[in-house]
């Protein structure tokens, strides 16, 4: 007769505190059967969860220096400007002296002829 019910515990009489049945006994097992699974498919899930938690890691590492390199690269392209802004006012001094060259050139050349032509005169 013991052989259809599992017996759990025995006090300190020799009594078993709980009997089931074989009907009970089926449903804690599909009940522990299933606890199994859903022990296994925590665990994954956990590892899954830092994988994850490993992977925004790494992706806010990334954006750190994708950052930095932007904040080089912007102080590279003003610095750059500032180069060709000083590049550029540096080409409007030169324009300015080959153009008083020019001009001197051409009044010297003028007055030189124009004194050669008085010098021939007289």
């Amino acid at each position: 007769m013991t052989a259809l019910y599992g017996q759990t515990g025995i006090n300190s009489q020799g009594d078993t505190i709980i009997c089931y049945t074989t009907s009970e006994m089926r449903k804690i097992a599909t009940k522990l059967v299933k606890a199994n699974e859903c022990s296994k498919l925590l665990f994954a899930t956990e590892e899954e969860v830092k994988i994850q938690e490993d992977l925004i890691f790494y992706y806010k590492n990334m954006i750190v220096n994708l950052d930095t390199i932007l904040i080089k690269q912007n102080k590279i392209i003003s610095n750059n400007e500032i180069y060709i802004e000083t590049l550029e006012k540096s080409l409007i001094k030169e324009k300015r002296k080959v153009k008083l060259f020019k001009s001197g050139f051409t009044i010297s050349s003028i007055a030189c002829g124009v004194l050669l032509i008085l010098h021939l005169i007289q």
